[in-house]
């Protein structure tokens, strides 16, 4: 035979602040109305972009409308591809720069940070050394770019992938 007993009161809670799962709730609310908003945002001026990318040469410039939606082409892209701009060139330039710039920094700062990191390998000057390395990080590109430039130029280097 079962015996089932029936509790009497109030249940009992945890101790702890009144109302704090309200405010739980409504600062979770706010992050997520306001991530939405944000996201929106930024997500509409880029698929307009793309939307408008699709479009004929003549619409894109024009007023929008609805009938320029049902127009949509891949022209644009296929010119790019097939027409005068070589951009596959453009972009195989790229990466080629990008990759072997990745690679050579990698390489460099890999070797940099272990000769610098290991203290039995201290030498004299090692923290000038360091802290030239350091002050060269705090200076922004902006302050070398016309020096950087007249150098390649005096190299002739301009305009090549090595430069």
């Amino acid at each position: 035979m079962a015996t089932i007993t029936a509790r009497t009161g109030r249940a009992r809670g945890t101790p702890g602040k009144p109302g704090k799962s309200t405010e739980t709730r409504s600062s979770t609310i706010i992050y997520v109305t306001s991530g939405t908003v944000l996201a929106f945002l930024f997500l509409v001026p880029l698929a307009w972009a793309v939307v408008r990318s699709f479009m004929q040469p003549k619409d894109i410039t024009a007023a929008p409308s609805a009938g320029a939606f049902g127009r949509l082409t891949v022209s644009n892209y296929s010119g790019l591809i097939t027409g005068s701009i070589h951009i596959l060139k453009y972009v195989g330039n790229s990466l080629i720069v990008a990759g072997g710039t990745a690679l050579l920094t990698a390489v460099l700062a890999t070797l940099a940070g272990y000769g610098l990191g290991r203290s039995r390998f201290r030498f004299r000057g090692s923290n000038v050394v360091f802290a030239l390395i350091l002050v060269t990080l705090m200076v922004p590109f902006q302050a070398i770019l016309t020096p950087l430039f007249l150098e390649l130029s005096f190299l002739h280097l301009l305009d090549s992938l090595l430069g």
